[in-house]
């Protein structure tokens, strides 16, 4: 499995290996691209709507990844300025990313965090 991103292809193995061999906390500036302002956590079943609104821009998430028939997986939207630098597709297996209100985050907080249970949430 691998994930997309503009000019090339970005192995997402890595990123289920870095999620499941951290103890408590993984700095995202390490799995994005070189370039990104804001990562958004699109969850299963996202349509392209929903995608637009949690985005705040149009991206085909349907066509790019099928999400919006899968219960497997979320996909990691890197976006810089209003345009999608990279994204992942991620199994819910390496660790469930959604225990957080916020589905978009900024560069300045990077870092993800391991609760008690093995769940991911960014603070």
């Amino acid at each position: 499995m691998v994930g997309c991103r503009m000019g090339g292809l970005f192995p997402q193995r890595s990123l289920v290996a870095d999620l499941q061999a951290n103890d408590r906390e993984l700095s995202l500036a390490s799995i994005g691209p070189n370039t990104w302002n804001r990562m958004c956590v699109l969850a299963p079943y996202t349509t392209n709507n929903m995608a637009q609104s949690t985005l705040g821009f149009p991206w085909d998430v349907e066509v790019r990844t099928g999400i919006e028939k899968r219960d497997d997986i979320y996909v990691l939207v890197f976006v810089n300025e209003d345009q999608v630098a990279m994204y992942l597709k991620m199994p819910r297996h390496g660790g469930d990313l959604l225990h957080s209100e916020t589905l978009c985050f900024e560069f300045s907080d990077e870092t993800l965090y391991r609760d008690e249970l093995g769940n991911w949430t960014i603070q």
